[in-house]
């Protein structure tokens, strides 16, 4: 083999391939499966696609119709010999599934529909999604989630013009930015938005996409970490501390006890991604941050009955 086409081989077989929400993609075994796993595309499709499956099954009233509905459509989809394919099985279910929340949810909830972002060409492909609120009082709201999601894009698109010198000679897969998201969490105060996806820019393998967002009712201020909690509270010390405790005993976490320290220390930079859901705050650490890159991100979620007393009660009280 040539040394050029020995490297290029050995950065394909280094590069993980993205992890679908729904399956282990070490365990996929059909072609479909196997494709979900090879596209971060679809992958994200298939991320968001289960999330609102969970969601819409907690909500419906009859739960087993709604599993009968899904087997189905999985049929429906297995039966695709290409991507093209599995994305317009994908994107048709996720709409369907936002309608069927649509139709079961809180009569006050605002309604949502979704914004987009594409561009493609020979080297690269890129597809954001974005929700976007029908309500007129939440205009700033959208224009601050436009922001958030062109925040995204920006960087990608800035880089494409190195694209050729980035790979060099080497055969690389063309560049990809895909990003997508959950149903948002509106909450009295605030919405939360979990926008995840894949980013790659050559080389052994791109980075998962961890970018939750959440903003203020109804003027669209962006809240970080520090603003969801009471000053002086010592909610680092408490998310440290409860995180640690969450991950030690994970798989990963016996091959170095310092790196799991270090990367759940009490600082800020270390708790950035913060999502106050329905159930609870979750906590996720990207990768390279508690565990290499192989072990994925980790996320830890947290009761809200055990941060009582830390949270900000203007954004937390009904």
């Amino acid at each position: 083999m040539h040394a050029r086409n020995l490297i290029i081989a050995l950065l394909i077989g280094a590069a993980p391939a993205p992890q679908a929400a729904s399956f282990d993609c070490g365990k996929a075994a059909t072609w479909v499966e196997k494709a979900i796993c090879r596209d971060a595309g679809l992958s994200a499709l298939d991320e968001t696609m289960a999330e609102r499956f969970r969601t819409a099954q907690e909500s419906a009233a009859d739960p087993t119709a709604m599993l009968t509905e899904q087997r189905a459509w999985l049929k429906r989809r297995n039966a695709c010999r290409n991507t093209t394919c599995l994305h317009e099985r994908y994107e048709a279910r996720i709409q369907s599934l936002k309608a069927s929340l649509a139709g079961t949810s809180d009569p006050s909830t605002p309604e949502v529909s979704e914004g987009r972002i594409t561009d493609s060409g020979p080297s690269h492909s890129l597809s954001v999604l974005y929700p976007v609120f029908a309500d007129p009082g939440l205009a700033e709201v959208n224009r601050e989630v436009r922001r958030f999601v062109d925040s995204l894009v920006q960087p990608f698109r800035d880089e494409l013009p190195n694209q050729a010198q980035a790979d060099g000679d080497l055969e690389m897969p063309p560049w990809s930015l895909q990003v997508t998201y959950a149903p948002p969490y509106i909450a009295p105060h605030y919405i939360a938005i979990d926008f995840n996806g894949y980013d790659f820019r050559g080389g052994a393998h791109g980075m998962p996409i961890i970018a939750p967002l959440v903003l203020k009712r109804p003027s669209g201020q962006r809240l970080s970490s520090t603003d969801l909690f009471v000053p002086g509270s010592d909610w680092l010390g408490f998310l440290s501390d409860y995180c640690y405790d969450a991950l030690k005993d994970r798989d990963f976490a016996s091959a170095d006890d310092d790196w799991l320290r270090s990367g759940t220390a009490p600082k800020t930079e270390n708790y950035q991604w913060l999502f106050p859901g329905p159930k609870g705050l979750t906590v996720t650490f990207p990768p390279y941050m508690v565990a290499p890159y192989a072990a994925g991100p980790q996320s830890v979620l947290i009761p809200y009955a055990r941060l009582s007393g830390r949270l900000s009660p203007e954004l937390f009280t009904p």
